[in-house]
């Protein structure tokens, strides 16, 4: 929390061809409701793919059949976007199943980026491909004395560098 995961897929989506959908995972029971929540949120950012979703019924209970089938549908437009979700942990804990199955199976015109907390489990990596997911955790983020100077600079701030590894060592 707090290391600047959502500037960075903020940033990424700045970059990055194609819609960016954002979407933030919520703890329920039912995983009915949380992909009817995750269709809402593609439709209107992307009303055509809304005829796509109007084919299912999410008021029942979410098979891998329904979701292969909706997977196959959303490929089968060719309409590439981004889905960034964030909180992808509270979907993973309370609907592991779910998760693993989106993420396994996404389209190739779909770009998922989840943004966790903690990393997703040994064996979710290996049985989805490690080759499919790159980590940035907090560490990776973390400025260097050198490049909050030249932050500082940019932003025409005059500040001593033992202030600045002061800042530095608060942040961390």
């Amino acid at each position: 929390s707090g290391y600047g995961k959502s500037v960075l897929a903020q940033q990424w989506s700045e970059t990055t061809e194609g819609e960016t959908i954002w979407f933030k995972g919520f703890a329920t029971n039912q995983s009915s409701e949380l992909l009817s929540a995750l269709t809402e949120a593609v439709g209107s950012a992307i009303p055509e793919l809304n005829k796509v979703f109007e084919e299912f019924d999410f008021e029942k209970t979410v098979t891998a059949h329904i979701l292969d089938d909706l997977i196959r549908s959303i490929q089968q437009t060719n309409t590439r976007f981004n889905l960034v979700i964030d909180n992808a942990e509270i979907i993973r804990n309370n609907h592991q199943g779910f998760a693993r199955h989106l993420v396994k199976n996404m389209p190739p015109n779909v770009r998922l980026l989840l943004l966790t907390e903690t990393p997703p489990r040994i064996s979710f990596i290996q049985e989805s491909g490690a080759e499919r997911f790159t980590f940035i955790g907090p560490n990776d983020l973390n400025f260097t004395l050198e490049e909050l100077d030249q932050y500082a600079k940019q932003l025409k701030v005059s500040q001593p560098l033992s202030d600045l590894q002061t800042i530095l060592d608060l942040t961390q």
